[in-house]
């Protein structure tokens, strides 16, 4: 029997040491507790806060070779070493309506190494360390995925826009916080499982996401490491930890000098304060001019200074997640005081293991408490150990998370709720986020060895003229804003080719996160039929043109929701393809009823057939129903359908279909209009003669075209 451990890749935001920041500390122990189960494989960027030259980057890197499996060569953000770069992706996320993080981590050297790790060791199970790296996930292989979140990331962006003044920043934010409260409500019930600092985190994930799998494994500490050492504490110290660079630790100094301190001080005139973690010289200048206020700014060992506190104080407003700084203290057998947000998640309860308190006055009032009444004081130290020791131990977590991924890894694959990704590692090639918005296209030859269902029925010699992922809309741009997409983007149209304009939808299509469409997720277009619509109408168009040619191949997978509403004629028109002149004709493809003909009647679906309708001289109108085989298309579910047009010269034109891999229709006696010089365009436009009585979607996946090649 072999005894190979699974092999787990782990994707960072961060290059987790040395582990003294809140997320870098949590990393580097789930690294550490995972490794004891799995060969780990971590690819990740570094941070120049954490790492801020060449000699602490070497040494970070050298160091976590002795803790995990492999570590590729760590990668920049490239915002955080170009001004140019960080503008340019707050841009193109204005632009596109993407979250700004899909541009952030975007990195040719990033996608390098995880395609060389990858092709060296296939995992068994991907851990994604943020929804920021959510970009990746198309690079990543067909197994489960897991995705930790450190806070529920649209609450946190809210919640930092709340305590701005209404401003241009105050809306930028509310905007990025809406564009990722969209991405969780999408992606997060795909993915295998949702870590969770917390069960309050937990709740509002799987508020905004329904059905979204979710596991608490709360933070931890290092209960060898912190633990009471016999130092005697100075009267009066209080301490607070944390870097400024995190937005709510700097929100909880600016809180804690202006509107607590000065009561302490006032009613404890022997009373000090130290802050520790790093922040800018000219923030620690501003802070040591506070009466008994010192900043030691960033210690690389912060037990001393804990040592000597007799109250620990955690006055954060804004957050999620749970505060290592707290499980820090309790290991050390600190009492702490904190505000309910910055206890949020933990096993806290108010005078056994820590004091909670809101308002200004009564924090600095329990604060005061804790210097002077040393039975209170010893009540709440030994109580905050007992916490650490028996729920927060790394020890205690790492079980936790084991267990869970063990799951994961030991259950059937058919049966995983994995992300239905790029299943071949020959495709890794086109796995990072597209540079500039421009979609990822694929090697030639891909297409007809799929994993997405039979081969392929592009006939012999065509070559690729479009390939489509549907990563982004490609909208026809007002004046303005096509301007500034010609100076993003080097031009307003995108490289894709397709173009997009709504009809008479009153809602735009969008890009929507579905890990189970069967080609290229995570991301579909989806196209919104709503109930104000025009009859007899298409709510959008999406288009390309075609040079002009006489054969045309197409592919695409499409599902409709499953509230699709029947129309008199079946389901309604999905493609067009128009002739050249434009004027000519055209020939559409439909989702006929289940049964029947225009001449002796339908047999009303759902199910439907797939079908055509030539509009031309000499036919008028003419529908070309399946006569081989009859492949049914349900709502809810995905179906490939494959057309091929051939023009031909006296009625011996072609129209040939597939439906998930089955030839439906092959009638070879089609007399295409005369005159006529081939192709034009090729479009989705799915008309429906009456709108649906409440709003329905037709979701459409990668979409090929093809034609004959020299």
């Amino acid at each position: 029997m072999s005894t190979a451990r699974p092999r787990l890749l782990f994707l960072s935001q961060c290059l987790p040491y040395p582990p003294h920041s809140g997320v870098a500390a949590r990393t580097f122990n789930i690294l550490t507790q995972l490794q004891q189960e799995y060969d780990v494989d971590l690819v990740a960027f570094y941070r120049r806060k954490h790492q801020p030259d060449r000699l602490s980057l070497d040494q970070a890197w050298e160091a976590l070779q002795r803790y995990v499996g492999f570590v590729a060569e760590p990668t920049p953000i490239p915002s955080e070493h170009s001004v140019h770069r960080k503008i340019w992706d707050h841009l193109r996320s204005v632009v596109s309506g993407r979250v700004y993080t899909y541009y952030e981590y975007h990195s040719r050297s990033f996608a390098e190494r995880l395609r060389a790790a990858i092709r060296a060791r296939a995992p068994d199970l991907v851990h994604l360390d943020s929804l920021d790296l959510h970009g990746w996930l198309r690079a990543v292989p067909h197994v489960p995925v897991t995705c930790t979140h450190h806070d529920v990331d649209s609450d946190l962006l809210r919640q930092r826009a709340r305590h701005l003044k209404r401003s241009p920043q105050q809306h930028y934010f509310l905007f990025q916080a809406s564009r990722i409260e969209r991405l969780e409500r999408e992606l997060c019930p795909q993915l295998a499982l949702n870590v969770m600092m917390s069960e309050v985190d937990a709740r509002k994930l799987r508020a905004r996401a329904p059905g979204a799998p979710t596991i608490v494994v709360p933070n931890g500490t290092d209960t060898d490491y912190f633990q009471p050492n016999g130092t005697m504490p100075i009267a009066g110290r209080v301490v607070f930890v944390g870097p400024t660079h995190s937005h709510p630790n700097r929100d909880a100094i600016e809180f804690l000098l202006h509107e607590i301190w000065p009561a302490i001080r006032v009613a404890g005139g022997s009373a000090s304060l130290r802050l520790i973690g790093g922040s800018k010289p000219s923030d620690q200048t501003r802070y040591n001019a506070e009466s008994g206020v010192m900043a030691l700014g960033h210690v690389p060992d912060i037990r001393p200074a804990l040592s000597e506190a007799l109250c620990c104080v955690v006055p954060i407003r804004i957050g999620g997640g749970t505060r290592l700084k707290i499980l820090d203290a309790w290991a050390m057998g600190k009492a702490v005081v904190s505000t309910s947000i910055g206890c949020e998640g933990l096993d806290a309860v108010d005078g056994q293991n820590i004091l909670i308190r809101d308002a200004p006055d009564a924090f600095a009032d329990a604060v005061l408490q804790v210097l002077s009444d040393g039975r209170l004081r010893a009540h709440l130290e030994r109580n905050a150990r007992d916490t650490a020791v028996t729920s927060y131990s790394w020890s205690v977590v790492g079980r936790s998370i084991r267990s869970a991924y063990e799951e994961l890894v030991g259950r059937s694959f058919r049966s995983l709720a994995t992300l239905a990704l790029t299943a071949s590692l020959t495709t890794l090639s086109c796995g990072s986020p597209p540079e500039n918005g421009a979609p990822v296209t694929e090697p030639p030859g891909v297409w007809s060895r799929s994993a997405a269902g039979p081969p392929l029925h592009e006939p012999p010699g065509f070559v690729q003229f479009s390939d489509q992922p549907w990563d982004e809309l490609t909208p026809t741009p007002p004046p303005i804003l096509g301007r500034l997409q010609a100076f993003l983007f080097g031009s307003a149209k995108s490289q894709t080719g397709w173009s997009y304009l709504r009809r008479t939808s009153s809602k735009d299509d969008d890009i929507v996160v579905d890990t189970r469409a069967p080609r290229s997720p995570p991301h579909v277009l989806r196209i919104i039929d709503t109930p104000d619509m025009a009859r007899d109408a298409e709510p959008s168009v999406h288009w390309i043109g075609l040079p002009p040619v006489r054969e045309v191949y197409t592919a695409w997978w499409m599902k409709l929701s499953p509230n699709w509403y029947s129309n008199p004629a079946g389901g309604g028109k999905i493609t067009f393809l128009w002739t050249t002149p434009n004027g000519l004709g055209q020939v559409y493809t439909n989702l006929y009823h289940q049964g029947g003909n225009e001449v002796t009647g339908w047999v009303e679906g759902p199910p439907y057939r797939i079908g055509a309708n030539t509009e031309w001289a000499p036919y008028g109108q003419k529908i070309w129903l399946p006569n081989v085989n009859t492949t049914y298309v349900y709502p809810g579910e995905w179906h490939r359908i494959e057309f091929y047009y051939r023009w031909g010269t006296t009625g011996d034109g072609i129209i040939r279909w597939w439906v998930d891999g089955v030839l439906n229709g092959d009638h070879r006696t089609v007399a295409y209009p005369g005159g006529g010089v081939g192709f034009s365009q090729f479009e989705f436009a799915p008309t429906i003669q009456i709108p649906p009585p409440r709003e329905q979607y037709m979701y459409i996946d990668h979409t090929y075209i093809s034609i004959p090649g020299g």
